[in-house]
């Protein structure tokens, strides 16, 4: 790749996980055809720095000596030019862990500086400020794609019938194993799963594996000390797309369950506007499925849940399930769950 007089070369170590790029200048002097060193017969430098007259044509000598004066360089090498280098790695996983996946980048810039001028030769190395922090990089959180459409409103309801909306974006899990990274084996053991469309992902403890063939997770002895939390992650790209969390759930045991969802939290477990849900308290409707609608972001003015938790890249939920009215403890089982 070229831009202007300079040019830019990759290689890939064939025993090593790493890649190299050269940029250097290709005229009036292209040093990366050009860098030879005649003898190392001046200006002795600490090893493993050659130095001496540099082998060039005289084609390239015309460009810097016209045989009276001592030509300048081009105006890109007396000014400089910026640009933005991009690159990708497929990374494959072997064999998927419950933690998050997560790499660590590190550059290396070796910076060379030259210059010509008529008289005796000389050599000089300048140190360059060349100091690039390290970067850690989460794989998966790196390959959730934006949501880009809400929910699709229910064309009609009733006071026995409520409308219930549709969510057409993708952006839903119902916990079938095809969407499990690493499913649930007990209820100590993390899970990890996302959508079909690759627009949510989530994180989730406290639940036991699934039975075979159902698709509902279950958290049979919660309590205050061991909850079950659900740590959901997506990206949006619009600053006024309404959406709202829509949760499939229910209680298992006669006591009620508390869900406690922190929105964009810099400490979830102690969120400054936490979202409460009082599921099935002070009712014994075991085993009855509840949808829950939450508004994460509408601005309509007129609306009464006129809100926005929302914002521009990657947005956290995390939800957190306990006993209800200090109960010992609680079951909980959920379906699925949905941002549209």
């Amino acid at each position: 790749m070229s831009i202007k007089d300079w040019a830019s070369y990759a290689f890939v170590s064939s025993d090593q996980r790493d890649i190299g790029w050269v940029w250097a200048q290709e005229y009036p002097w292209d040093v990366l055809s050009y860098n030879s060193v005649e003898a190392p017969n001046f200006s002795p430098l600490p090893a493993p720095v050659a130095t001496g007259p540099i082998c060039i044509p005289a084609s390239v000598e015309s460009r810097f000596w016209d045989g009276s004066f001592s030509l300048p360089p081009s105006a890109i090498a007396q000014f400089g030019v910026t640009f933005v280098g991009r690159s990708r790695w497929l990374v494959l996983i072997d064999d998927a862990q419950p933690q998050d996946e997560i790499i660590q980048m590190t550059h290396t810039l070796t910076y060379w500086q030259g210059s010509h001028f008529m008289g005796g030769p000389s050599v000089s190395v300048v140190t360059a400020d060349t100091d690039i922090e390290t970067v850690s990089l989460n794989l998966p959180v790196l390959a959730i794609q934006p949501i880009v459409a809400g929910n699709v409103p229910a064309a009609a309801a009733s006071a026995t019938s409520p409308a219930t909306p549709s969510v057409s974006n993708g952006a839903v899990l119902a916990f079938v194993q095809s969407e499990f990274i690493v499913p649930p084996t007990a209820g100590s053991t993390p899970f990890r799963a996302k959508s079909g469309a690759n627009n949510l992902y989530v994180r989730g403890t406290g639940f036991a594996a699934p039975a075979r063939g159902d698709g509902v997770l279950t958290a049979a002895s919660i309590t205050a000390a061991a909850p079950a939390t659900l740590t959901l992650q997506f990206k949006i790209t619009r600053a006024t797309l309404p959406l709202s969390l829509f949760l499939r759930h229910w209680k298992t045991s006669g006591a009620g369950c508390t869900v406690t969802i922190a929105v964009n939290e810099a400490d979830p477990a102690h969120p400054i506007a936490p979202i409460v849900l009082e599921l099935g308290y002070g009712r014994d409707d075991t085993q009855a499925s509840e949808l829950t609608s939450v508004v994460l972001r509408d601005t309509d003015i007129a609306s009464r849940q006129l809100r926005d938790y929302l914002m521009i890249g990657l947005n956290q939920i995390v939800i957190t399930v306990t006993p209800a009215g200090g109960e010992a403890e609680c079951g909980y089982a959920l379906r699925g769950l949905a941002i549209g």
